[in-house]
């Protein structure tokens, strides 16, 4: 559910809500010097998080730490432009990941050690004590109108989880652009993940064939949002506009929510950027479909893989052929709480503990926990337990009117079966579904109700105390 507060004003300092507020990470990238791939460089820090597409030549997601053009920094981390057989070139993105370590998580707000004394292995987000994730966001020259072509983004996740990325595609017609345009599924692909994911993402325009004539392309000029299970695009209007240049962004990250700010020269009256002037914010909140821990920082791109390669001209060229250039600059973790976890990136689902015949319980745990300690049956990852635990199916004991499960139908079962009783018409109380076996007469299908027909169904059970029932006898 996505809840919305858009807030627009016009400021002139921008202070960063993390300077000095208990930083766990940070890298400006002004200290690894110009010109070389963030992963070679920076290797104990950066590596790279994608595919090469099996081409050497085309050693995706890796972005070079370059002259930042459009702020006072040093360097940011750009994309960058290799040839794949045309004059061009083909634009990949940034694709790097850096994985919190112990001394870094020991800098959060709040430090909590394991058991046994373990470090933290894991950082959490609470209303007392929120995450904050800030970035600059460059999304080219002031001279360039291509910056809503851009797919750049930052993600916090708990291990090797990501945000997905599945794509549609449409033919645009015919012309000088037959050839097909992608956009992205926005509800992922249904599962949670272990993501919060904020940026630019030209892949979420839903009408990539839409604009002039033999110049279709994708589109977006505001931020995307991926709150855990699905993304969220605001299609219009001013909130979370971004600009061409400089854009600073920051996330906050609550218990069950996050909010996204973004600071930069949009001028919501004229609806434009301008390139000197105040600074505008607007924000908006999410709700959190992941509520669990993080553990890593992702910065790049759309994940560049098609049918096992790197995106290529023929693939989409509306994509790759885009001029001028983008940039993540001056990264920061803050706050939140580190703790330890015995599993902390372990993939939840529904976990369904059967109580009695037809019932149980069902909540949201890792397979281990689950199976070993609470002896339940385990759904699949990011499995939900439906309404009513529905997606559980508890079965009924066999035959069904053992109700005790001692493989005899005797007094005990018969007492449990008066308890249910209803009467025609009358329901199914809590936990008696299992005795509502017959419509109207045997052979019949349940009929919502305990009556008469279903005690008759009961008695060709019975077998009395310490004597097996018959399984076949409700056959």
């Amino acid at each position: 559910m996505l809840r919305r507060y858009t807030l627009l004003c016009v400021i002139f300092i921008i202070a960063s809500p993390a300077m000095g507020q208990n930083i766990i990470f940070e890298d400006n990238f002004d200290g690894y010097g110009g010109g070389g791939y963030l992963s070679a460089i920076a290797e104990l820090v950066w590596t790279k998080d994608g595919c090469t597409g099996g081409d050497p030549a085309r050693e995706c997601y890796d972005g070079k730490v370059s002259d930042d053009l459009y702020n006072s920094e040093t360097y940011a981390v750009e994309d960058w432009k290799i040839g794949c057989g045309d004059p061009d070139g083909c634009r990949i993105g940034i694709r790097n990941r850096h994985d919190l370590t112990t001394a870094e998580m020991m800098n959060a707000t709040v430090v909590r050690t394991g058991p046994g004394g373990e470090d933290p292995n894991c950082v959490i987000a609470t209303d007392t004590n929120p995450l904050i994730l800030n970035f600059h966001l460059n999304l080219g020259s002031k001279q360039t109108s291509y910056y809503e072509r851009v797919n750049r983004y930052v993600e916090v996740t708990c291990g090797a989880d990501r945000a997905p990325t599945p794509m549609n595609m449409v033919y645009c017609g015919p012309g000088a652009t037959d050839k097909p345009r992608h956009f992205m599924n926005l509800d992922g692909d249904g599962l949670k993940h272990g993501s919060i994911a904020v940026g630019q993402i030209a892949f979420v325009d839903q009408d990539p064939c839409s604009g002039a004539p033999d110049a279709e392309r994708q589109e977006n000029y505001r931020l995307a949002v991926y709150d855990g299970r699905q993304w969220h695009y605001i299609s219009g209007g001013d909130t979370l506009h971004t600009c061409s240049k400089v854009n600073e962004v920051t996330v906050e990250i609550r218990a069950n929510d996050f909010t996204v700010t973004i600071e930069n020269k949009y001028d919501p009256l004229f609806s434009v950027c301008w390139y000197e002037g105040p600074l505008t914010t607007s924000s908006e909140t999410y709700t959190r479909e992941y509520t669990g821990p993080f553990s890593s920082i992702v910065m790049g791109g759309i994940p560049n893989e098609q049918d096992g390669g790197c995106w290529d001209k023929e693939t989409d060229d509306g994509y790759l052929n885009m001029p001028g250039t983008s940039a993540l600059d001056n990264l920061r973790l803050a706050q939140g709480e580190a703790e330890y976890q015995a599993d902390p990136c372990a993939t939840p689902g529904a976990c369904c503990t059967q109580e009695g015949p037809g019932y149980g319980t069902c909540s949201s745990e890792t397979e281990d926990y689950c199976v070993n300690t609470i002896g339940g049956t385990w759904l699949g990852p990011y499995t939900t337990c439906g309404t009513n635990n529905a997606n559980c199916n508890f079965p009924c004991y066999d035959p069904y009117a053992d109700w005790d499960n001692d493989d005899d139908v005797d007094q005990d079962d018969f007492a449990q079966f008066q308890a249910c009783f209803t009467g025609s018409g009358g329901g199914i109380p809590t936990n008696c579904l299992c005795f509502d076996k017959v419509g109207d007469g045997l052979g019949t299908s349940p009929d919502g109700d305990i009556d008469q027909d279903d005690y008759e169904a009961f008695q060709l059970c019975a077998s009395g105390p310490t004597i097996p029932a018959n399984t076949a006898c409700d056959d």
